[in-house]
């Protein structure tokens, strides 16, 4: 229920005056307001619900589904503004102050854009960047946005009720930084490089004036500067942990920092040389692969848009043509069977990029420990393929109970809110009548939040228990890997003890258990040539 300003009583929804005080009763709908009575269509599906909430920046709705907030006062900050529209009507600007919306000249109102203007600090960082030598590359870069034309936004977002969040406008620019970053850096020498600010300098001039056409489309702006930081990826001595060593960057840097910088010697930096080299393709494809889940993120692609349509992105995309067929038919193959559902078949899609470019990172890993030797590679990336499609099995029946919860809760949350849009017939304004009103008023609202909360304590319900169905499979699944783990570290130890010998002499002097091991060991020697 509202409260009245004038006198701190609580009032119905439909009263147009207080039964109190006499007052008129303002309805104040904010910013804030919308955000938390869910009346726009979730555009969050896709994001895991782990991830922390992050700002709205850009809220629509759609006013033909939703003619009770026509009875509200628009409640405008200064940093923000507010569009409307009717059926093929110019947008009408709302700015700072209190709007009533059916006091609005336009006839049978459509839309409403919610913008906050205020300006919003985003940080990008784009791996697996590679220089001329070649060198691993990581960038990250720091910029400040604002919507300067809150037209052009409104035009782009109007198709769907949804939310804009600072996460989807930093996804919106990203396969464009890093695209820019891949063409920049493969045209950069980094071995010799020291930390100056020279290199950073370079690349963020080039780089405003490349992102700007790019920003201005979607009514963005960038307020300052750029603030970038490059740095190579070397590994730590006797260990598989890598750490950034910075090149160069456009701020200041203490003579204390320079000082901390890893080192590197002539020699590890021409070992690192060779292991990117050989890692060449596995970085590239990592890269390509995290530009197209940011275009599913950014909704630049849609499974529904077909699997032609993702060939076509991929070849705009991959010149060197490292993706190979066979990929991209096993990852349109993997969640093409939800096409006839965008939400769950798009939040499929961008777990499996994720988990193929984790599997991509665990490849270089791979190289960097066990590069000069080719079976031993082959073995533990096929071993590392087996586990990943293991955890996509679990991840992908975690979604769609996930989609299918919250779509529950959503659709439980709407059925509520047109429950409380039920209008009160005009009833005799006398105090005793006044005062049944409001407790009768309060009783219903109570009823309401006991049937809500008993409605949604059983989706919870049925949720966990099928949460735990799936974390039970995953605990077992953990064990069987494990038990996998130690029955190939067994086999590879023995592998290594035959392989000191001769396969002739082996086969001279080896019984029947031996068979096995000796098949096992024939496959591996035939896979030196393998290539990542």
């Amino acid at each position: 229920m509202a409260v009245c300003e004038s006198c701190q009583n609580l009032v119905d929804n439909t009263w147009a005056f207080c039964r109190f005080c006499g007052n008129q009763i303002v309805n104040k709908i904010r910013f804030s307001d919308l955000l938390a009575s869910d009346v726009y269509t979730s555009s969050s599906i896709l994001t895991s619900e782990e991830e922390p909430s992050n700002d709205a920046v850009v809220l629509v709705v759609d006013l033909q589904d939703k003619q009770h907030l026509l009875n509200q006062h628009l409640d405008i900050d200064s940093h923000q503004i507010a569009l409307i529209r009717g059926k093929e009507t110019a947008w009408t600007h709302l700015t700072h102050g209190l709007h009533y919306l059916k006091e609005v000249q336009i006839d049978q109102i459509e839309r409403l854009v919610f913008v906050d203007r205020a300006p919003r600090y985003i940080e990008y960082t784009v791996e697996n960047l590679l220089s001329k030598d070649p060198l691993p590359i990581t960038l990250v870069c720091q910029m400040e946005l604002k919507i300067s034309d809150p037209v052009t936004m409104a035009n782009y977002l109007e198709i769907e009720p949804q939310i804009l969040t600072v996460h989807d406008i930093k996804h919106l620019m990203l396969s464009e930084i890093e695209s820019f970053a891949i063409d920049f850096f493969d045209n950069e020498v980094i071995s010799g490089s020291s930390d100056d600010s020279k290199l950073a300098k370079e690349f963020e001039t080039q780089l405003t004036r490349v992102i700007a056409p790019v920003s201005n489309g979607y009514g963005l702006t960038i307020s300052q500067e750029l603030s970038v930081e490059i740095y190579r990826e070397i590994w730590i001595e006797d260990s598989d942990n890598s750490v950034l060593d910075k090149v160069s960057s456009t701020r200041e840097i203490s003579a204390a920092v320079v000082s901390e910088s890893p080192s590197i010697s002539g020699s590890s930096l021409l070992a690192l040389t060779e292991e990117t080299i050989i890692a060449y393709p596995v970085r590239r494809r990592a890269s390509i692969l995290n530009i197209l889940r940011v275009k599913v993120i950014s909704r630049q692609y849609s499974l529904s848009d077909g699997r032609a349509r993702l060939v076509d992105l991929i070849e705009s995309i991959d010149s060197e043509q490292i993706i190979s067929a066979d990929l991209i038919a096993e990852i349109f193959g993997s969640v093409q069977g939800f096409i006839g559902d965008t939400d769950k078949a798009n939040a499929l899609l961008l777990k499996r990029l994720e988990l193929e470019i984790e599997h991509e990172r665990i490849r270089i890993s791979l190289i960097h420990q066990y590069g000069l030797s080719d079976e031993r590679l082959a073995l533990e990336d096929r071993k590392c393929g087996i586990e990943v499609q293991s955890i996509w099995e679990i991840e992908r029946d975690k979604i769609l109970l996930s989609i299918d919860h919250r779509r529950e809760i959503l659709r439980s949350g709407n059925k509520q809110e047109l429950e409380q849009q039920t209008p009160i017939p005009p009833v005799v304004n006398t105090n005793i009548v006044d005062l049944g009103l409001e407790w009768y008023a309060r009783y219903k609202e109570i009823k309401r939040e006991d049937y809500a909360s008993l409605a949604n304590s059983d989706l919870d319900i049925q949720h966990k228990k099928a949460m735990l169905d799936i974390e039970r499979e995953a605990a077992l699944l953990s064990i069987k890997l494990r038990e996998k783990e130690e029955e190939h570290k067994r086999k590879l130890a023995e592998i290594e003890a035959l392989s000191k010998a001769g396969i002739e002499t082996l086969i001279a002097f080896a019984g029947p258990e031996q068979g096995e091991l000796l098949l096992q060991l024939a496959k591996t020697r035939s896979l030196r040539g393998y290539t990542p």
